[in-house]
């Protein structure tokens, strides 16, 4: 079409689009149309907090499986507000990276929260004891029903039961399938690990006790099985900690980390490989949730 009939067609465009603003402009003798259905925000919001229309939030057990294929995991807003949340059900696992002070442990808590509240069971484990995740516990948070907290015999118990936990699921799951039943729904059990890379990393040390270091290598072999295998059965890894420590996760992990949330700048280039969600965020005050 040439731009003057593009320009007579405008209220027709206006009607069929649903856009009452859109306007029509020209870039050589090629016709530019101009929308304008949303406002351009060049800032992020100050705070974008989370409401009840943006989740399921199941108040039954039944409705707990119901949901449980529509859980999110919200982790922040774009610069014109739109909510960053992928479901769980189509990810495998998350981590999210930042240098101390950068605000992983609050971005976790909220997280936690917001996943307890639409019906996941939350297990927090911690590798240097952050105030927030023994404040969630203590609050009892419906939900949050498991708390590690920096010894390692916690540590490598917690994931040894989340390892049993899947395989419980598995053997379940196929013991169903046979019996004809293929309609399996597993409700969400998230557990989030703040510091596992330095925990891991210290307990593999060359210089570390060698039973630390054997039991450490157990621990890295359950959660390799974990990270491959534990999504169809609604079993999900949440880890966090500094960037330097991400080369202690074990490959397998790494290589299902679907989700990578960066609070700064993904200067390593490791963190950008496909096919992954990469979220930069410049500071958490801008997208505090």
């Amino acid at each position: 079409m040439t731009l003057d009939a593009v320009r007579k067609a405008v209220p027709g465009l206006r009607q069929a689009l649903r856009a009452p603003d859109l306007e029509v402009t020209s870039r050589g003798v090629w016709p530019v149309l101009h929308l304008n259905t949303r406002k351009l925000v060049r800032s992020y919001p100050a705070q974008n907090p989370l409401s009840a229309d943006r989740m399921y939030l199941p108040r039954t057990e039944a409705e707990r499986y119901a949901c449980a294929s529509e859980v999110r995991l919200f982790l922040g807003v774009t610069e014109d507000g739109e909510v960053i949340a992928p479901k769980l059900a189509t990810r495998s696992h998350a981590a999210i990276y930042g240098m101390t002070n950068s605000g992983k442990s609050t971005l976790m808590s909220v997280i936690a929260r917001s996943l307890a509240a639409q019906g996941c069971e939350v297990w927090l484990a911690d590798g240097k004891g952050t105030p927030e995740f023994r404040q969630l516990y203590l609050d009892r948070v419906p939900g949050i029903t498991h708390l590690s907290v920096a010894t390692p015999a916690t540590m490598h118990a917690t994931v040894h039961k989340l390892l049993e936990l899947y395989r419980f699921r598995r053997d379940l799951g196929d013991e169903l399938v046979q019996r004809g039943v293929t309609d399996i729904r597993w409700t969400r059990v998230v557990l989030i690990w703040d510091e596992m890379g330095a925990f891991l990393n210290s307990a593999l040390s060359d210089g570390a006790d060698p039973v630390a270091r054997k039991n450490a290598e157990y621990t890295v072999n359950w959660l390799a099985e974990v990270a491959a295998k534990s999504r169809a059965y609604g079993v999900h890894l949440l880890v966090a900690g500094q960037h330097v420590y991400s080369a202690a996760l074990p490959s397998k992990l790494r290589e299902n980390l679907s989700i990578r949330v960066v609070l700064g700048r993904a200067s390593d280039q490791a963190h950008r490989k496909s096919p992954v969600m990469l979220i930069e965020i410049p500071h958490l005050g801008a997208v505090g949730l």
